[in-house]
This record gives C-alpha cells, structure tokens and sequence, in this order.
C-alpha cells in the first residue's frame, strides 16, 4: 500500500504534472492511490483482484494500443515483477513516440530504513519459523520465492537497473534520489520527511525515461 506521507510520492505526483497528456497510466497502481490523491484522469493497472483497480491485467501483456499512452508511472514495482524485461517492453510498445515513464525503485540503502523500523522485529518475531528456517529469505522484499537478501542487494543496484532501460530502448532524461533513510516508515514520515539529507542517506531513486 502507498504511503501517503512518505515524500517520495509527493515528489512523484509534482514531478507528473509536468508532463502533460491525454492517457496517463499506473502500471502496478495497488489501491490506486494516486488516482485518488492526486489525479482523477488515471487509469490504474494492477495484476491482484483489487476492486480499487480500473483493470486487472495478467502481469504480462497491457490489454492497451500500441503507442496510445502518454504517460506510465511505475513506483516501486519493477522490482516485485518476475519478467523485468517483459514488463519493459509492453510499456514501450504501449507509449507513444513522445510518451514518458515515471518510474521508481529502491535502492540498496532501501534495507537501512527496513531495520531501523520497529515493525521489521515485530514481523520477525510473528513469522520466527520461517525466520528461523532461512532468515536471509525471510528479508527479502522483492522476491523471497526465489533468492535471499544478498542477491536483491545485487540486484537493486542502479547500474544494473540504468544499463537495463537502455538495453530496452529507453533514454534517460531526469534521475532523483529522494526519501531520506529516516521518512520510509509512514509514522517517521510525519516527522523527518521534510529533512533534505545527502543523497547517500536517500532510499529511492525516481528515473524519467523516454523511448530511444
């Protein structure tokens, strides 16, 4: 669920209205929040049988026209999706020639905000068997079905993220690290997210990417 203090996505919302457009899509759009928050035009995906959706999808292929999209938001999905490069590639066949994504990740830093949050150790203490059983897997936030912790710290690696939007035929036009380590968790948001700290204490990176 999308937290509502938490100031990358006020960041988000503000960076999305400078990119104006006809069809405006949030590929992996939970409960819709920003449709509600923010923009009423958005057309929201989601691959779960969330009633707050506007379309179930497959996790695949977008039910959408080739180069109908203006605009995809895509905050902090791409690294839950089992195909990274599928889910890439309907995006771009989805936008239009000019279209722009908007599309956030975590960074590695991301694990700092994890352990400091007290709800990690209560969430450790309910699931202690399978804390118990691999404790490196039990951590892990994008796929515990399939690796530990050691290699999402591998994989969230901006490098790796950078040189795989260029490989699917995306420019990089804007790059922004925002959250400070301290403003992840919803209740601490309200008290330090409007501290600018350096971008070495920043937990997520927000890319603005075009079709090459």
């Amino acid at each position: 669920m999308m937290q509502e203090n938490n100031p990358s996505y006020d960041f988000i919302s503000e960076l999305a209205k400078k990119y104006k457009g006809k069809t405006i899509v949030d590929n992996g759009c939970g409960k819709n929040e920003f449709k509600r928050l923010y923009n009423k035009n958005i057309i929201g995906l989601e691959v779960k049988n969330n009633i707050e959706a506007d379309i179930i999808i497959d996790g695949k292929n977008l039910p959408i026209k080739n180069k109908s999209v203006d605009l995809f938001l895509s905050n902090f999905v791409l690294e839950h999706v089992e195909d990274e490069d599928s889910y890439l590639e309907e995006m771009r066949r989805c936008l239009k020639d000019k279209g722009t994504i908007i599309l956030s990740i975590p960074r590695t830093r991301w694990y700092i905000s994890y352990f400091l949050n007290p709800g990690t150790y209560i969430m450790m203490i309910k699931g202690f068997n399978n804390f118990i059983k691999n404790p490196l897997r039990f951590h892990t936030h994008g796929h515990p079905h399939k690796h530990s912790i050691l290699k999402e710290l591998m994989e969230w690696k901006e490098r790796r993220y950078e040189n795989k939007f260029r490989d699917k035929g995306y420019e990089i036009k804007e790059k922004y690290r925002t959250c400070n380590f301290l403003s992840l968790n919803v209740h601490y948001a309200k008290i330090f997210g409007k501290i600018n700290m350096p971008e070495m204490f920043r937990v997520h990176t927000t890319y603005v990417l075009n079709k090459n």
